[in-house]
């Protein structure tokens, strides 16, 4: 690495090098660790803080191979034009994606995910003018509101010690605000978390309805900049602790 920068490679994994059990079944990862600054440095430090099993950290930018720069569809992600080729979230031929899905099998074999103790947690930043009245919004792949409705979701319990760490911030759901669009459908992993499966398919079958066994896993966490700033990733690690007792 140069600096944050990595010059090559695919990037970062870190796990516990023997198994313990104060580690937590929270798996972190940060797919756009240069366009949505400082969220790879925050899950990293968080991670720690929380003593929990896995991080996973793109190495590239996610218009590393632009259609714009470089000017062939080849690099059109399976999405569709909206994304490039190297961006882990949206296109399921990326290492990135091939990570998480590995991830996901072994925790399945390791005695699964129960959503008291487990979940797959991605985060990303967002601009100032992106759901300007969210500090921190948070999603499980859905747009529906109902689908929030349990309140020992995980995606709910990290919003409740968001909301006691961060006392004058502005934290939602799509159940609170139903303007954001930065619900995740589109993201590939919280797409098979949530059903849509083989991974060959993931980009073009629909997302499945709330429910199912695997339901509330993935946790999409997007943040504006002061909430991802070095100051604040203490008071993080206690609401990922205080949501994962």
């Amino acid at each position: 690495m140069h600096g944050e920068v990595y010059e090559k490679g695919w990037g970062l994994f870190i796990t516990p090098a023997k198994p313990a059990s104060s580690i937590r079944r929270l798996h972190f990862s940060a797919p756009h660790p240069v366009a949505d600054q400082r969220t790879a440095v925050q899950a990293a430090a968080v991670f720690k803080r929380t003593d929990s099993k896995s991080l996973l950290i793109e190495g590239r930018h996610r218009h590393a191979l632009s259609i714009v720069s470089a000017g062939a569809s080849c690099f059109v992600s399976c999405q569709g034009s909206e994304y490039d080729r190297t961006d882990g979230a949206h296109d399921i031929r990326e290492p990135f994606h091939l990570a998480m899905i590995a991830i996901h099998s072994w925790q399945t074999g390791h005695g699964g995910c129960p959503l008291d103790k487990c979940s797959y947690l991605q985060w990303h930043g967002k601009g100032v003018t992106t759901c300007p009245k969210d500090n921190v919004f948070l999603s499980s792949g859905f747009v529906r509101s109902s689908c929030y409705d349990p309140l020992s979701l995980p995606v709910n319990r990290i919003k409740t010690h968001l909301n006691l760490q961060f006392p004058l911030g502005n934290h939602a759901t799509p159940a609170d605000d139903t303007t954001c669009d930065l619900t995740a459908t589109d993201n590939i992993f919280g797409r098979y978390v949530n059903g849509v499966r083989p991974v060959a398919s993931a980009c073009t079958m629909p997302a499945t309805p709330c429910g199912g066994a695997d339901f509330g896993q993935f946790v999409h966490i997007e943040q504006d900049s002061a909430s991802r700033d070095a100051i604040n990733w203490e008071r993080w690690a206690n609401v990922i602790s205080g949501a994962f007792p």
